[in-house]
């Protein structure tokens, strides 16, 4: 599994976190979107180490951030899903060819 630059303890401390967390959605969104740490700071107004400590659990967004958080984690997650949907319409008539075949 690719890691794209996280660690394997940030990856369950993200799992361990409940889904409806904004943290959580936005952490594995970015993610899906091959979304780099650094971009995603950018894009919150935030600092790398800020993305980093939110992911890991050291710290949470501060509560003037929690909504913008919660409405950036809920676009990434559309934008993944339409992504994989995209993808999913392109690919499976292959699939599907090669398994007829």
């Amino acid at each position: 599994m690719a890691t794209r630059g996280y660690s394997m303890t940030t990856y369950r401390r993200l799992l361990a976190l409940d889904n409806s967390n904004p943290v959580k959605r936005l952490a594995f969104a970015s993610m899906a979107l091959n979304m780099h740490p650094d971009e995603l700071a950018r894009r919150l107004g935030v600092s790398r180490a800020t993305i980093y400590n939110w992911f890991t659990g050291r710290t949470a967004p501060h509560p003037f951030l929690e909504e913008t958080v919660r409405k950036y984690a809920d676009m990434l997650h559309e934008q993944a899903k339409e992504a994989v949907d995209s993808t999913l319409d392109e690919v499976l008539p292959e699939v599907y060819e090669l398994v007829d075949k």
